[in-house]
């Protein structure tokens, strides 16, 4: 097979990732495979990570070193994985094989050793990898770099470091992923309540998760910037009705469904939490389709909790 048929299978099992379909890219993953081509082994392990099959992914991964031992991003990838599964040992010596290879990306490799110092609260060692990775790194690269350093300082109560930080990367690269782009910001929301500036906290927060709806950590932070507690407060999953712009399509206005987890008072007041997960054009459209009150969570912050993705209609 040609590469350009090689080039377009690789393709189409990135696209059947993001649209969900693991099976799918499953499938091309193993034809690559009997093709002999090494992609095989990134394919295989994303489409069974992405599917909560963290294990599968490492087994994967495991073999596709042992074929291919001089592909940096394999070793990154098994490094990753192992991180997520708690194997920080493990992942320790798959970025020190990954370093040894003959070309390396070394400022991928660093940050992502600087995340498995982080989870372990290894703060030195974290800072140490971190700072290994130049200024001028690409762009994806630094932007998450300063995302780290952020949450670093903020742990060591530098705060006002940790927001300098933040903020100028912020400036400084105007096509920011958006996931990043929301740390960054969270980190500076955390910086500010932790320095008693709510009103700064609360304008930064609010633009990290309108950023990734499905920040966990921005959610943390902003039911404790509200601290809005009540014995009446009770969990709710509600899924909400509503019409946006396509993102897929100029023009085009469609409809959605997505769910959201959260403890509120009332249904009033939960809808009121979930505008602020919105992108402010949609509030006027949004309407409940179902709300089913799960437990009472008396004394705990009242709040967004947990969000679902979008599934799209046309109207």
């Amino acid at each position: 097979m040609g590469n350009d048929k090689i080039d377009q299978l690789i393709k189409e099992a990135y696209e059947l990732i993001d649209s969900y379909d693991y099976k799918g890219a499953l499938r091309i993953g193993r034809k690559l495979k009997r093709l002999r081509h090494t992609s095989a082994f990134e394919i295989m392990a994303l489409a069974y990570a992405e599917n909560g099959k963290l294990k599968k992914a490492i087994k994967v991964l495991e073999k596709g070193v042992n074929i291919a031992p001089d592909l940096w991003i394999l070793w990154q990838m098994l490094g990753n994985y192992r991180s997520d599964n708690g194997d920080f040992q493990g992942a320790s010596e798959a970025y020190d094989k990954g370093l040894q290879t003959p070309n390396p990306d070394k400022d991928s490799l660093h940050l992502n050793i600087a995340v498995a110092h982080g989870r372990q609260e290894l703060h030195d060692q974290a800072e140490q990898a971190l700072l290994k990775i130049p200024q001028n790194a690409a762009s994806d690269i630094r932007t998450r770099a300063d995302a780290q350093l952020s949450v670093l300082f903020n742990k060591r109560g530098e705060h006002d470091h940790a927001c300098q930080i933040a903020l100028a990367s912020l400036k400084a690269n105007q096509e920011i992923e958006p996931q990043v782009a929301s740390m960054l910001e969270a980190e500076v929301a955390r910086a500010n309540f932790s320095l008693d500036k709510k009103p700064q906290a609360t304008e930064h927060i609010l633009k990290a998760v309108q950023l990734n709806r499905s920040n966990t950590t921005a959610m943390v932070l902003l039911r404790e910037i509200d601290t809005v507690n009540s014995s009446d407060v009770r969990l709710r999953r509600i899924m909400v009705e509503g019409r946006r712009s396509d993102p897929y399509s100029d023009n085009k206005t469609v409809g959605f469904f997505t769910s959201y987890i959260v403890a509120a008072n009332s249904q009033d007041d939960a809808m009121e939490f979930i505008k602020r997960f919105e992108s402010e054009e949609n509030h006027d459209t949004l309407r409940v389709e179902e709300n089913v009150e799960l437990d009472s969570c008396a004394g705990e912050y009242a709040g967004i909790y947990s969000t679902s993705g979008y599934i799209y209609f046309d109207e």
